[in-house]
């Protein structure tokens, strides 16, 4: 028997009383979306075309916004590829690695296509809650295993849907199913209120900002401000001055967008380069 099979044999007995196992394709239909050409595509909305939601509208929840309207696809093509309410859309490939596995739960109702990019999951309401399987996907410990599967060449990554068929989710009986979606729902309900609380308080504090530093004030140059050396403003390395090759898993931590949030730097270093490479580009 190999090491494998048993620390999954521990792993299943280490499962809660009544809780289960299962393969993520035992409990929920998937698929990829559909393609389509130029000829079939329409930034806005004609007689007989559907939306399609791709991957800009899987953010932090479903973004109904900046759709693509599909006209003239076969029936097939539509009927293999129209989500339903519960249904949970996940990044299965994208140039930025960080983005594959990102999941939003389908919460808006209408008649929606979704794009090859995605993977449509259709969970089996008689052995999953949709809710639950929602959070379960999203959970950090399955998130780290999708990004462990992920695979790719330098422009795209991508996950495998056999590998995604075959990702293992731990599901208590239905009913407590229920009870932890609903517990879950509610946190995020009050993260929701508390968010457009904040976002309240944050326009409040621009506006006295604005207010503040506009009256009785001379207008500089934000060049001005800055301290004299060689390069007091510099944009980041582009094409070929830093490629994917030469980054290593530690070092020097080279910083992204994932580092920089509203208001606040966060300091979680996921790449590196060297030395020599550091004073290069310094």
């Amino acid at each position: 028997m190999s090491i494998e099979v048993v620390e999954l044999e521990r792993a299943v007995d280490a499962l809660p009383g009544g809780w289960r196992r299962s393969a993520l394709a035992g409990v929920a239909d998937i698929s990829r979306g559909t393609s389509w050409g130029s000829e079939n595509e329409h930034r806005d909305p004609i007689d007989g075309a559907l939306p399609v939601l791709g991957i800009r509208n899987v953010q932090a929840r479903l973004e109904i916004n900046d759709l693509v309207w599909l006209h003239g696809l076969k029936p097939s093509a539509i009927a293999s590829s129209t989500v339903q309410m519960g249904d949970i859309l996940m990044v299965g490939s994208n140039g930025n690695p960080a983005r594959i596995g990102n999941a939003v739960q389908v919460d808006e109702p209408g008649r929606y296509l979704y794009a090859s990019l995605l993977f449509g999951l259709r969970p089996r309401r008689d052995t999953v809650d949709p809710d639950f399987l929602y959070y379960a996907i999203v959970a950090p410990g399955v998130q780290a295993a999708i990004s462990d599967a992920v695979q790719g060449t330098t422009g795209l990554s991508n996950l495998k849907i056999t590998t995604l068929r075959d990702l293992p989710i731990d599901l208590p009986p239905l009913d407590e199913q229920r009870r932890i979606a609903e517990v879950l729902r509610s946190v995020d309900e009050a993260i929701v209120a508390n968010a457009a609380l904040l976002n309240g308080v944050k326009a409040t504090k621009q506006g006295t900002m604005e207010a503040v530093l506009s009256g009785g004030f001379d207008e500089v140059r934000l060049e001005t401000l800055l301290a004299d050396t060689r390069y007091p403003m510099r944009s980041g390395p582009f094409g070929s001055a830093l490629l994917k090759s030469e980054l290593q898993p530690d070092g020097i931590p080279f910083l992204g967008i994932d580092n920089v949030h509203v208001e606040r730097f966060v300091p979680v270093y996921r790449r590196f380069i060297s030395e020599e490479k550091y004073r290069e580009l310094s």
